[in-house]
C-alpha cells in the first residue's frame, strides 16, 4: 500500500502568501522611506503601523463572518494592500501641514484631520462601494468575487478607523518613551523589512532582522544613533526646502498655465491618441 499526494493546493497558497508579504513588505519600505523624507520619521512610522493593523483587524471581521484565508481571500488581501496606505498619508500630511504652522502638537493633529475628514471618508466610500455589489453574486464566480469583495470593504473599513482616530492619537502626542527615538525605530523596522525582503529564506530574514537590532542597539549605545539622526535631519531639511520650492515655484507656475490655458493640457493628452 502507498501513501500518494493528489491535487495538493497548499502549494498555491503558500505562493500566493508569500506574494502577499513580498508586496506589502514593499509597501512598508516605501512608505517609510518616502515619508521619512517627505514628512518626519514619526509620521513614516505610524503611517506604516496602520498597515497591518488594517490587514490583522480585517481578518478577525472575515473570521466573524466565516470567511477564511484561502485562495480567493488572499486575491483580496493583495488587491487591497495598495489602497490601505494612501488615506493615512493624506492624513498624516494634513497633520504635519497644520504642526508646522505653528499650531500646536495636539491641535494640529486635530486640525489637520478635521480638514481632510469629509474627502478621506468619501474616498474610501467610493471604492467600498465599487467593491460592494460583489458580495450579492452567486455562482462558482460569484463565490470567488464575494471573497475578494468582503475582504476589500473589511480592509478598507478598518483602514478609515485606524487613520481618523488611531493615527491622530499618534501624531498628537510625541512618543518619548520609544526604545531608539523615532529616527532610530525607522531605520531599524527598515532594516529589519530589507532582511525579509532580500534574504532568500524567511528563517534567514528573521536572523538578519536579529543582527540588525543588535547594530541598533550598539549604535545607540556608542552615540552613532544620534550622528545617523543628526545627519538624516540635515539631509531631510536640505530635500524638503528643495521641493517646497519645486512646488511653490515651478509646480504652481505649470499649474497656473494649464488653468489659463484648457486646450495646451487637453490636446496633450488627446494628440498621442489620435497620432496613432
Amino acid at each position: 500500500m502507498r501513501l500518494t499526494v493528489w491535487n495538493d493546493q497548499s502549494s498555491m497558497l503558500r505562493d500566493r502568501l508569500g506574494a502577499l508579504m513580498g508586496s506589502g513588505v514593499q509597501g512598508l519600505l516605501l512608505v517609510l522611506v518616502i515619508l521619512a523624507l517627505f514628512l518626519r520619521p514619526s509620521v513614516a512610522l505610524w503611517v506604516a503601523v496602520g498597515i497591518p493593523i488594517a490587514l490583522l483587524g480585517a481578518t478577525f471581521l472575515l473570521l466573524v463572518f466565516g470567511i477564511t484565508i484561502n485562495l480567493n481571500s488572499i486575491i483580496g488581501f493583495i488587491l487591497v494592500l495598495g489602497m490601505l496606505v494612501d488615506d493615512a498619508v493624506v492624513v498624516g500630511e494634513a497633520a504635519y501641514v497644520s504642526q508646522r504652522s505653528g499650531t500646536g502638537q495636539l491641535a494640529g493633529a486635530i486640525d489637520g484631520t478635521e480638514r481632510v475628514l469629509v474627502p478621506v471618508t468619501f474616498g474610501v466610500l467610493t471604492t467600498v462601494a465599487a467593491f460592494l455589489p460583489m458580495l450579492y453574486m452567486t455562482g462558482t464566480a460569484g463565490t470567488v468575487l464575494a471573497n475578494v469583495g468582503a475582504v476589500v470593504v473589511c480592509c478598507l473599513a478598518l483602514s478609515l478607523v485606524e487613520c481618523l482616530f488611531v493615527l491622530p492619537a499618534h501624531l498628537g502626542h510625541r512618543s518619548e518613551s520609544l526604545p531608539f527615538g523615532e529616527f532610530g525605530m525607522v531605520l531599524l523596522a527598515i532594516l529589519v523589512l530589507g532582511a525579509v525582503a532580500l534574504a532568500p529564506s524567511l528563517r534567514f530574514g528573521i536572523a538578519l532582522g536579529v543582527v540588525a537590532i543588535g547594530l541598533v542597539w550598539a549604535a545607540q549605545l556608542w552615540g552613532g544613533l544620534q550622528r545617523l539622526g543628526a545627519a538624516f535631519t540635515r539631509i531631510q531639511v536640505r530635500f524638503e526646502q528643495a521641493f517646497d520650492e519645486f512646488s511653490e515655484q515651478r509646480f504652481r507656475r505649470i499649474v497656473r498655465a494649464t488653468l489659463e490655458r484648457p486646450a495646451l493640457p487637453l490636446n496633450a493628452g488627446l494628440g498621442p491618441g489620435l497620432i496613432a
